[in-house]
């Protein structure tokens, strides 16, 4: 776990430019140190060496989750988080980088300018417009799905700590994706 969890830290200080390379830091740098951390808490908690690879195998999509959560807040962060002066491609920002879209010229015009709370403001609603921050919660609700069903092979004791484990990461996604549909009803 902290072999691959350096390796995912130091592939992170090379800026990764494409989404390839984004998802290889991301499984290196957060899948591991998440799911080793479930897996032994199992193993020393009596657990069989199959549940213990199963909540291991949790982990590791908690730990992708932990990744898109913390790179959408840095994305939508005001004033501009690190990422955004630095350069650095969270997946949002990447998003926006590389997929072709109408304001993708725009884009990278304003991202060397997001220090000014104008040009972040104009960035951050690309992000929204060109499908940037729909993708990553997209993925973010992919991995919840997938974690979440994982969760009933585990036959856990207390099963509603991994629940509301998994729904901290999620929770502010549901409530902004129930804000949206709320506001459509009207």
């Amino acid at each position: 776990m902290l072999l691959f969890t350096a390796l995912g830290q130091y592939w992170d200080t090379q800026n990764p430019h494409t989404e390839e390379a984004y998802w290889q830091v991301t499984r290196a740098k957060s899948a591991p140190f998440f799911g080793a951390t479930l897996y032994v808490g199992a193993m020393m908690g009596g657990a069989d060496a199959t549940s213990a690879g199963k909540l291991g195998e949790l982990g590791e999509l908690y730990g992708e989750m932990i990744q898109i959560h913390d790179d959408l807040n840095d994305a939508m962060a005001v004033p501009a988080s690190v990422d955004w002066l630095q350069g650095r491609f969270p997946l949002p920002i990447l998003f926006a980088e590389v997929v072709p879209h109408p304001d993708q010229a725009r884009f990278r015009h304003l991202r060397r300018q997001v220090e000014q709370a104008d040009a972040l403001v104009e960035a951050q609603d690309i992000l929204i417009r060109c499908g940037a921050v729909s993708y990553a919660i997209d993925q973010l609700l992919q991995r919840h799905r997938q974690a979440t069903a994982l969760r009933p092979q585990l036959h856990l004791a207390q099963p509603r700590v991994i629940d509301q484990v998994l729904e901290g990461v999620i929770e502010p996604v549901q409530k902004l994706l129930h804000q949206i549909r709320t506001q459509h009803q009207v």
